[in-house]
């Protein structure tokens, strides 16, 4: 675990009366309520969101879970610790992944996996994981319900998800991705060459063309409809009826809605590498040709300057973001809540909306 992932699963999302945020001071990570009130003492090397009421902290190499008051739940009894959804958590002992419940007693025995993953969380009551190097998907008993069969799997978004059969990087064959339903029928084809999961009822798919440094990507529906044709573009998963676009030519930036249409024209900056955060709360971080960031509304308003280097999405009202040599929390306004210098981060953790 690397600091603290303000993001969890396919959105980010604020869980209400349970959700605190992850503050540093000096070197470790307590956490703060909605004011800016520190009410977990910083005591911690890495922390992760609180998920389902409990919330992972590591104490040098051990890993273990406190509830939102700070007591230990479940001791670090288990190696690998992940976040709970759905009452379950994954844990490794040796090279192999089992579950966990909220009493810490192993509800489904560790043999998914390897060293380095193979068991994802529970999400609409089914979670992928690795079995003699193929994905399946299991129930809360551990029982498949999907054979493994395939070379990847992601977690349930909407009824679906997406899977694919990965070739060697030494063949020349193409990698292809589709969907899945819960009862592992294929309803839209494998054949793309990359997917993303379904969020408001559409999805992004790169589509395999040859003679192309980037596969073109377009906007499928449930059935794998075409809804916004292929575009030489980098698209982001709708969020509040908008995705974000990133010209590749250009390298301008903007926001479509599900028709194609431009509701917001391509001027800003690129972010990271990819595109602007999607929409959360009514707002998104979009950065400006000068490299600052802010928050724009719906209509591609400024509504909170770009004055920021980073800027994470708002969750619960409230968005991390760094500015100089400051990080803090800031409000829909843009008025800080809690703040330090970035200098109380911990010594291997980076400025980021993942530390």
């Amino acid at each position: 675990m690397v600091g603290v992932s303000l993001c969890a699963g396919s959105s980010c999302q604020a869980a209400p009366q349970e959700f605190l945020y992850p503050v540093p001071v000096k070197g470790k990570y307590g956490f703060m309520d909605r004011s800016g009130q520190i009410v977990i003492q910083p005591r911690f090397d890495h922390v992760r969101l609180f998920s389902e009421g409990l919330a992972v902290v590591e104490i040098g190499d051990k890993q273990e879970y406190i509830d939102t008051n700070g007591n230990l739940m479940i001791p670090p009894t288990y190696e690998g610790a992940h976040s709970f959804s759905e009452g379950l958590a994954a844990f490794k002992v040796g090279q192999k992944w089992g579950y966990i419940d909220k009493a810490g007693r192993v509800a489904i025995e560790p043999r998914f996996g390897n060293q380095f993953g193979g068991a994802g969380p529970f999400s609409e009551g089914l979670a992928a994981v690795l079995f003699d190097g193929k994905m399946g998907y299991i129930d809360h008993s551990g029982r498949f319900t999907i054979e493994p069969q395939f070379g990847f799997a992601e977690e349930f978004s909407e009824g679906l998800a997406v899977v694919g059969m990965v070739v060697g990087e030494n063949t020349a064959k193409d990698d292809f991705f589709g969907y899945v339903d819960k009862a592992g029928k294929v309803v839209v084809a494998l054949q793309y060459a990359h997917a993303q999961p379904f969020h408001e009822g559409v999805a992004v798919v790169n589509v395999h063309r040859r003679g192309v440094k980037f596969y073109p990507e377009l906007v499928i529906d449930r059935s794998g409809g075409q809804v916004v044709g292929a575009m030489d573009a980098s698209i982001g998963d709708f969020h509040e009826g908008l995705a974000a676009i990133y010209l590749r030519e250009s390298g301008d930036a903007g926001f479509i809605d599900k028709d194609g249409k431009q509701i917001i024209l391509p001027k800003l900056r690129n972010m990271n590498d990819a595109q602007p955060s999607g929409f959360h709360e009514g707002l998104a971080a979009v950065s400006l040709p000068n490299g600052r960031i802010g928050y724009v509304n719906h209509k591609g308003d400024m509504v909170i300057g770009a004055r920021f280097d980073i800027a994470c999405p708002f969750m619960g009202a409230r968005a991390l973001v760094f500015e100089h040599n400051q990080v803090g929390y800031i409000n829909e306004a843009g008025q800080y809540i809690w703040s330090t210098a970035t200098k109380e981060l911990p010594d291997n953790d980076e400025p980021g909306c993942f530390w």
